[in-house]
């Protein structure tokens, strides 16, 4: 879930008062490789320790969630694998038209449109994370490297979800 690291960090830093006992970690986790469609196979990449959770309340932060592969897999990982307590979501963008899975994040900050969008930790092939803003790209930004446009109902997004 790099891609939610700006969100994450702004999030972090407008809880206050800190709630006591919170703690951070990460889990690296991504159905897109280089193009803009999921591949629908879910990669997690973590060192998470099973004590840090168990029992635990977890709240996952996400940067975008859209077909909901990636966060299900994450959430069953946690609960599952980890032992959690439970699972919530929080997510920056919501894109509910290309859900594949029943899911529903419990906080969503903007209902976003199907399109690809870029920026504010959002990228394309690990390019535009860095823009201070999120914006769509282009099919005509990628078309040079030979990867076709996402259909209008297929359109991805970030390197994550």
């Amino acid at each position: 879930m790099k891609g939610c690291v700006l969100f994450f960090a702004d999030l972090v830093r407008a809880i206050e008062p800190v709630p006591r006992g919170l703690t951070m970690d990460f889990i690296r986790a991504s159905s897109y490789g280089s193009g803009t469609e999921s591949t629908g196979d879910v990669k997690l990449k973590t060192d998470l320790k099973k004590e840090k959770v168990a029992g635990r309340h977890v709240i996952l932060i996400e940067d975008i969630v859209d077909t909901a592969l990636t966060i299900t897999t994450v959430a069953r990982h946690l609960t599952e694998e980890c032992g959690a307590a439970s699972v919530a979501t929080a997510t920056l963008l919501d894109k509910h038209e290309r859900r594949l899975l029943a899911y529903r994040p419990e906080y969503v900050g903007f209902v976003c449109p199907n399109e690809f969008v870029i920026g504010y930790g959002l990228d394309f092939d690990e390019e535009y994370r860095s823009l201070p803003y999120i914006g769509v790209l282009k099919p005509e930004c990628y078309a040079h490297l030979g990867i076709a446009a996402a259909s209008p109902d297929g359109s991805g997004e970030s390197g994550d979800e």
